[in-house]
């Protein structure tokens, strides 16, 4: 049989014990006594519950930074349209001005 319990020594402090017992029979058949061990596990517990922490933790920041990526993409995504649009507009007008005609003077009329 395994047992697993608790035990409290002070208000902030707990130790946490797993014990084996094996039953010694006679032989009639009836329980004479355990043999038994006790471990206490409070540092390994106390590791695994860190571990999970450490892992959930892991996770999270996980999480957030393919969040980040995505956001990240989601901008470049809007943004390299809009860019190659100023871009255009920019050409054409830079083009524009480059073959208007220039004038010497004032208007000119046409009789």
């Amino acid at each position: 049989m395994i047992f697993r319990f608790r035990s409290f020594l002070a208000m902030d402090r707990s130790s946490i014990f797993t014990a084996l017992a094996i039953p010694s029979f006679t032989e009639s058949g009836q329980v004479r006594e355990y043999i038994g061990v006790t471990m206490d596990v409070t540092d390994r517990k106390l590791t695994e519950a860190a571990l999970q922490e450490a892992q959930s933790e892991l996770a999270r920041v996980a999480r957030l930074t393919t969040m980040g990526e995505f956001a990240a993409s989601i901008a470049h995504d809007i943004m390299q349209p809009l860019a190659a649009t100023v871009a255009y507009g920019e050409a054409a007008r830079t083009l524009a001005q480059s073959r208007r005609p220039k004038s010497r003077g004032g208007p000119r009329r046409h009789k």
